[in-house]
């Protein structure tokens, strides 16, 4: 039960980081500090994700790892979903944009196999805490690396305003509220 309530609070933390960060993003006109905040932060609440074992009583533990959970899913959201996804927009033209999508894509893909089959021989072999720490310092480096490695857009111009108007052509969930005339 309390997996579900996890993954069920970490979509929902996942979803409006998206939104909202992709869009300050747009608003800031820069991906690349957004992009570094976000894995650095993300890097080191993966690393203390397996401190919530240490509270007492069991129901305190669970609630510090779904919260804790929900905070790294934030980052990494702000960091991967939100603005690096937009990045490759910005980088990337409508003819190249499929093939560079597709790429990240199967990487993702393979990353997540690498780890769910590395996972369990680290676990097995050192525990969970050293596969948080492992993990963290691979999302650190490889995410600092890669942003500091990219180039900011150059035709990015800041919106100078935020407002959730700004999503209407992406967020066509505000137009089932709209009155029919």
């Amino acid at each position: 039960m309390y997996v579900s309530i996890m993954v069920a609070a970490s979509a929902v933390a996942a979803t409006i980081t998206t939104i909202i960060m992709g869009s300050y993003s747009d608003v800031k006109g820069k991906r690349k500090p957004l992009m570094l905040i976000g894995f650095i932060a993300w890097a080191i609440t993966t690393a203390i994700f397996p401190l919530a074992a240490f509270l007492t009583p069991i129901i305190l533990a669970v609630t510090f790892a779904i919260l804790f959970d929900c905070i790294m899913t934030f980052f990494g959201s702000k960091a991967y979903d939100s603005t690096f996804n937009a990045y490759i927009t910005d980088i990337t033209t409508v003819e190249n944009r499929g093939k560079a999508s597709g790429l990240i894509q199967i990487m993702t893909l393979i990353s997540i196999l690498i780890v769910y089959g590395v996972s369990g021989f680290i676990i097995l072999a050192y525990g969970y805490f050293i596969f948080f720490y492992f993990v963290g310092i691979l999302v650190g480096v490889f995410g600092i690396l890669g942003t500091l490695l990219a180039k900011e857009p150059e035709n990015l111009i800041p919106l100078n305003h935020f407002s959730l108007c700004n999503n209407k052509n992406t967020i066509k969930f505000f137009t089932l509220f709209k009155k029919t005339q």
